[in-house]
């Protein structure tokens, strides 16, 4: 049983929190090792390490077509406990006419480790850090997505202006906080999202916020200071900061990101949206239907785009 919405309280230094680790992660140099390069069919695949948030070194590749140049770039956010996947997994946004950056998460299934001296927490990656924000892993997660979104904008071969933010679970949540964070983000696609009324989700127990729940029961933290560092990583109080076009998918049957945990960050944003909901998914979602609709979404958004330009320059 799901718990009903109640306001949440948006923590008094919210923005000036997430200016100054914006401000932090802005300072840093790039820092990219191009480790190799593949060619397979009409694809060119160059895999990098970068300088991740707190120094940690971020692992990941960009993928594009042999032929052309100033891409448009879709950097894609992984789910819980999952890396960057396998080529073939984003070969239709290559096929598309993009370049794809895809990278491993901190600490999570792939390369990227995470060496931060957390002073709280255990082995399950929602308790690292849970006692302090200026700590927590998931501020981290936060920061290295904006590293990624910079390295893309940076690489020679990408049009910075066309930033696509994509991603699901906890990839749908973190290019939600990514898109409130960056305001030059182009598009930002998000399925399935995490993160959002975090207060409900503690209590019944969804997903990876179920790993906090334990912690508490176990006598570590109590919930209301659980809920003091996670109001900094709630997606109702990023969701008014977004400013790019927003794409959104939900399942009905949803129980590890519910529908209706989601829905008060949806009404928050104040930007271009639009939501799909597949009553009759879980957290699979859309799948192979949304993912057409997104793509058909992008085309539009880049076209429209290109055409306003050059209305804007005749």
């Amino acid at each position: 049983m799901l718990k009903a919405i109640i306001p949440l309280e948006k923590p008094t230094d919210f923005d000036a929190f997430w200016a100054s680790q914006m401000n932090k992660v802005k300072s840093m140099p790039q820092d990219v090792n191009w480790i190799s390069e593949e060619h397979l069919d009409d694809v060119t695949i160059k895999r990098f390490s970068c300088l991740g948030f707190t120094h940690n070194r971020i692992y990941g590749y960009v993928m594009m077509p042999k032929q052309g140049d100033h891409f448009p770039c879709v950097v894609t956010h992984h789910g819980y406990r999952y890396h960057s996947g396998h080529y073939s997994e984003h070969l239709h946004f290559v096929e598309d006419g993009y370049m794809v950056l895809s990278y491993d998460f901190r600490g999570q299934s792939g390369l990227s480790k995470d060496d931060f001296p957390y002073q709280s927490g255990d082995f399950h990656l929602m308790t690292k850090g849970i006692h302090d924000i200026h700590e927590y892993y998931m501020m981290h997660v936060y920061m290295d997505a904006i590293r990624m979104i910079d390295l893309a904008r940076h690489l020679p071969y990408v049009n910075p202006r066309y930033i696509i933010n994509h991603g699901g679970s906890q990839g749908g949540g973190v290019a939600l906080a990514v898109a409130a964070l960056d305001q030059d983000i182009f598009v930002t696609l998000a399925d399935v999202p995490s993160y959002s009324y975090l207060p409900g989700r503690l209590e019944t127990r969804n997903g990876s916020v179920a790993e906090i729940a334990t912690w508490i029961d176990q006598g570590h933290i109590t919930k209301a200071d659980a809920l003091k560092t996670l109001s900094y990583i709630e997606l109702i109080h990023h969701a008014p900061s977004i400013t790019s076009p927003v794409i959104v998918s939900t399942g009905g049957k949803d129980m590890i990101c519910p529908e209706a945990y989601f829905m008060p960050t949806y009404h928050a944003i104040q930007s271009e949206k639009m939501l799909y909901q597949y009553p009759e998914a879980g957290h699979e979602g859309g799948e192979d239907i949304h993912l057409s609709i997104k793509r058909q979404w992008i085309k539009e958004h880049i076209r429209e785009h290109q055409q306003l330009d050059q209305n804007t320059h005749n």
